[in-house]
């Protein structure tokens, strides 16, 4: 993704996210909750001091070591799953992987990468080839924003008819279905694991959409896929359900804690 992006907002305005900051602002001085800042209002807070002096007593090691070992992980993952995004990005660009855009964005540095990396590729080339098929209009990387409820956001694949919508969204955590409690009131009922927050995502996604980009009475039908490309080369597809009702709950809890 590059350091910014613009978009052309169906009211005229233009909506900007710049990597630096990961912030969302338009020409009209206004500023966006991001869709995960959206989603981690909800997520119970990780203590990691708490649970690293936990870690550190069992290994006999000092837990500044430990948190210091998670935050250069957490660094690594996040590079890994940029390099495969961008790998994807790639071949989604490239119809009928024919290379037109030359070659990929990154060689592998490891045997990982070096195995999944055509396997990202392979994958969003079938979701181009798909997506190009049967007058369907293929986005990639698609900045969508909602004034009125003041949240923006980037899906990976947004594939529209006029009728439908479906959005693509890759992930390359270790284990997507992990889970570690309960999300936050109001939608304490869910379990906390990284899926239920990608369903969320996409979820918040199509509200914008909603919201937005539909004109008139007709909203065209929404869909959705997780797609988790696992460092074992297994490439999982998630479909979204339909979380309208906990989006709902989510949207009320913030204009009323935006309220006191």
């Amino acid at each position: 993704m590059p350091a910014s992006t613009t978009h052309k907002h169906p009211d005229g305005r233009t909506v900007t996210f710049a990597e630096d900051g990961h912030t969302y602002t338009d020409d009209r001085g206004m500023t966006y909750r991001s869709v995960s800042s959206v989603i981690k209002q909800f997520s119970p807070p990780f203590d990691d001091v708490k649970i690293a002096a936990r870690v550190a007593a069992r290994r006999g090691v000092k837990a500044e070591d430990v948190i210091a070992e998670w935050r250069a992980a957490g660094r690594a993952a996040c590079r890994y799953g940029t390099r495969v995004h961008e790998v994807a990005e790639w071949a989604l660009r490239d119809p009928g992987a024919g290379h037109i855009y030359g070659a990929p964005p990154h060689a592998p540095e490891d045997l990982t990468e070096a195995t999944v990396f055509p396997v990202a590729a392979k994958t969003a080339a079938n979701v181009g080839d798909y997506a190009r098929s049967g007058g369907r209009r293929l986005y990639i990387e698609q900045l969508l924003a909602a004034p009125s409820l003041g949240i923006a956001g980037t899906c990976d694949v947004l594939i529209a008819t006029d009728d439908s919508i479906e959005l693509v969204d890759w992930k390359t955590n270790k284990d997507l279905q992990k889970t570690y409690g309960n999300m936050l009131k109001p939608i304490a009922h869910l379990n906390d694991s990284p899926l239920t927050k990608y369903y969320l995502q996409i979820n918040l996604y199509w509200r914008i959409i909603k919201e937005a980009y539909c004109t008139g009475d007709k909203v065209p039908t929404m869909g959705g896929q997780v797609v988790h490309i696992r460092r074992d080369c297994e490439v999982i597809e998630y479909p979204v359900p339909d979380m309208s009702d906990e989006i709902d709950l989510m949207l009320r809890a913030m204009h009323e804690m935006d309220g006191k």
